[in-house]
């Protein structure tokens, strides 16, 4: 009898085991896209930061061409 409560307590053990490192699996998968989007979304900031900057930068210019003209 307490064989075979040892060998049932190593068999739930090892599938605990076995469940933990499936769950670490799929983590990892998801860390993975997680970071790739976050890759991209920085770029994408970056890029509409600098649009940003042009654009403010032209609609001041043709604000002070008003100032001037008037």
């Amino acid at each position: 009898m307490h064989r075979q409560f040892a060998q049932r307590s190593r068999v739930r053990k090892l599938q605990y085991i076995a469940e933990l490192e499936r769950n670490v699996q799929a983590l990892q998968a998801e860390e993975s896209e997680v970071s790739a989007e976050v890759e991209f979304l920085n770029q994408q900031n970056l890029i509409l930061s600098m649009e940003y900057k042009a654009l403010k930068q032209r609609l001041e210019s043709i604000a002070q061409e008003q100032i001037i003209k008037y």
